[in-house]
Parts: structure tokens; C-alpha cells; sequence
């Protein structure tokens, strides 16, 4: 207390201390200024943060939909194509079958 009053900051309650309109409390390290949690406003920005991530789901979901269209078609090498990429491989893997069945295809059509 007299510290604080000393460096001519003011009490206001449970330790902690005013100076020049800066709240501050009392540390081992010294004088660390109190940050009031806003958590109105942070419930709004997740809040946001969800809807955003909604839009974002709903057009991946018209985007696979419209693919399984696609594949649904009569074309058997976007039906291939689906099924190496439907696959439990990793993406390099994916990659280099869907490149290698393409370029066989390739060859065959020439």
C-alpha cells in the first residue's frame, strides 16, 4: 500500500491499484496491468467464427455432390478416378495412380 501510494497510484479494491486510468496489481516482478476479459465479445467472434465455418461446410458439401454427380455418370475414367481418390492411400500414392492410370489411358487412345 504504501509503495503504491508512494509512486501515486490509488486503491480501489483487492490489491489492485489506479494510475492515470491504468489498473495495475501487484506482482513479485512488480506492477502488471489488469486486462479485463471481454467475454461477450468473445463468444460473438466464435460465434462468427462457426457461422463462417458453416457457409464453408455447406458449399464443400454442393461441391462433393456435385462430383458424386459426375462420377455417377457413364464415364468410366472419372468412375476410376473417383475410386483412387475414395482410397485409404496417402496423396502421393493418390497422385502417382491417378497419373499412371491416365497416362495408360493416354497411350491406349493414341
Amino acid at each position: 500500500m504504501e509503495l503504491a501510494k508512494s509512486n501515486g497510484m490509488v486503491h480501489i479494491a483487492d490489491g489492485i491499484h489506479m494510475l492515470k486510468g491504468d489498473r495495475y496489481y501487484p506482482t513479485r516482478m512488480g506492477w502488471v496491468p489488469v486486462i479485463n476479459y471481454n467475454w461477450k465479445e468473445e463468444y460473438r467472434k466464435l460465434e462468427r467464427n462457426y457461422e463462417n465455418l458453416q457457409i464453408l461446410h455447406d458449399l464443400k458439401a454442393k461441391e462433393n455432390m456435385e462430383m458424386r454427380d459426375i462420377v455417377k455418370t457413364s464415364n468410366p475414367i472419372a468412375s476410376r478416378v473417383w475410386k483412387i481418390v475414395q482410397g485409404h492411400l496417402d496423396d502421393k500414392e493418390k497422385l502417382r495412380q491417378i497419373k499412371r492410370f491416365l497416362m495408360d489411358k493416354k497411350k491406349g487412345g493414341d
